[in-house]
């Protein structure tokens, strides 16, 4: 029976590389959630990891604002920090893709562009956003004009394919996946690419990956039998996967991780703070 219908991804080494990391979990309306931080010295490489999500990324900075998207990735990405900015990102659910962007997901794949090359000349989201002046105002003025744009309409053979990848955190073969679904490897990848920008199997390897991090993150077996937990039974096979997704090897993650204090710099944001706003 399958438990785990939610993908909740992370990005830790912008947790690290910051005093406090903010985040408003909301999984639903397309969005997975809002996270803010701040620059300040870093303890690691600024790393982008890969997620299988978009993000929109709000940089604030000498009184001005800028905006990113950043597609989504197959393998780690450093990313240029600026000092003194505070970072508001939206994270978008895997296949969600906000209507104000005049590309697709495919696109957007490994790269970063400035929102005024994929903006729909039509909308005017983000008009209030500069003004926002804290976490709580930013989420509120997104949304309030993002739901005016959102169209719940989702693709069921994508979600179809979702629930399953989920619910087996990626340990399943395309195979299995043509069974279930009905359709052939080739029209999956072209649902996934579409939606996602990435290939059926890159996305359960990365769904995979995420599962390992967040496992990495809070569970204190060693690195061998967590391997194996998540799927991944080859050791040389896991290391090697590692490096291409985080840009370091497992032993080294981990001990970056004790000697930071991941969990302690992460706050939630209690989501009853902004029920009536869906």
């Amino acid at each position: 029976m399958c438990r785990k219908i939610e993908f909740k991804t992370i990005q830790p080494y912008l947790v690290l590389n910051t005093d406090s990391f903010s985040q408003f979990i909301i999984m639903g309306k397309g969005i997975s959630h809002f996270y803010e931080y701040n620059t300040h010295k870093p303890v690691c490489p600024n790393v982008f990891v890969p997620s299988g999500c978009i993000e929109m990324v709000f940089l604030y900075s000498n009184d001005r604002m800028r905006v990113e998207v950043r597609g989504t990735t197959t393998k780690y990405k450093d990313i240029p920090v600026d000092k003194n900015t505070t970072f508001f990102v939206v994270r978008f659910l895997p296949g969600c893709f906000p209507a104000f962007l005049n590309c697709s997901a495919q696109d957007l794949t490994e790269k970063v562009v400035d929102i005024a090359d994929v903006f729909r000349a039509d909308c005017n989201v983000f008009q209030q956003m500069e003004s926002a002046e804290n976490m709580n105002d930013r989420i509120k003025v997104f949304m309030k004009q993002y739901l005016s744009l959102y169209d719940d309409q989702g693709n069921n053979i994508l979600n179809s394919i979702k629930k399953k990848i989920y619910c087996t955190h990626g340990n399943i073969k395309i195979k299995e996946l043509e069974e279930y679904t009905g359709y052939t490897t080739r029209y999956l990848n072209k649902i996934t690419h579409q939606y996602i920008g990435i290939g059926t199997k890159e996305f359960c390897a990365i769904v995979k990956f995420q599962n390992l991090l967040d496992g990495m993150n809070y569970n204190r077996l060693n690195l061998c039998d967590l391997a194996v937990d998540y799927g991944y039974f080859d050791q040389s096979h896991f290391i090697r996967e590692f490096r291409k997704r985080a840009g370091m090897a497992p032993k080294d993650y981990r001990d970056l991780l004790k000697a930071n204090l991941y969990s302690k710099k992460v706050v939630d944001i209690h989501k009853h703070k902004f029920e009536k706003m869906y």
